[in-house]
């Protein structure tokens, strides 16, 4: 159970790093100020789903 469920946990916690991390890279070159701040407050809130 654990060698499957290890690597399944660090994929999930690979894939919502990386949707964070290109989230935040992508507003902050493309979109308004109050985009930005739209999402750097959900930032937060998606982790504790």
């Amino acid at each position: 159970m654990a060698k499957i469920l290890h690597p399944m946990a660090g994929a999930t916690a690979l894939v919502m790093i990386a949707t964070f991390w290109i989230s935040t890279v992508l507003t902050e070159v493309l979109a308004s100020h109050a985009s930005v701040t739209v999402i750097k407050s959900a930032i937060p809130w998606a982790s504790c789903y």
